[in-house]
């Protein structure tokens, strides 16, 4: 069976809000594939008790580059566990003859001492 390349963000606090997350889509050649005009399907984030997370913002960042970026939000990060996450993509809004997963994204979140503190 083959395996996802993943790629490990590593551990958070729960509360943490980390920088924004960049992928590049590329060809087998390692040639970013350019998408402007294509549809972004979302950051499908999947926390430990397997339910379906992720609240921040996915957009093209370079299209023409094959660059989209997820910013994270701080309900993302709030439940202790393993996580994992695609970004996805296609080339049209409806039957698609192209869609794209990026990289499998995987990192832990654990429950640091106290309370995290307010945003505000």
């Amino acid at each position: 069976m083959a395996s996802p390349k993943k790629i490990n963000l590593g551990v958070y606090a729960a509360g943490e809000i980390p920088a924004s997350l960049v992928h590049v889509f590329k060809d087998n050649d390692k040639v970013p594939i350019p998408i402007s005009g294509w549809t972004l399907k979302g950051f499908r984030i999947e926390g430990p008790d397997g339910s379906i997370a992720g609240q921040g913002t996915y957009d093209f960042s370079d299209a023409p580059g094959g660059e989209v970026t997820y910013t994270w939000v701080n309900g993302d990060m709030q439940v202790a566990g393993k996580f994992s996450g695609l970004m996805w993509i296609q080339n049209a809004a409806t039957d698609p003859t192209i869609r794209l997963a990026s990289y499998l994204f995987v990192w832990e979140v654990y429950d640091g001492p106290g309370n995290t503190p307010p945003l505000d």
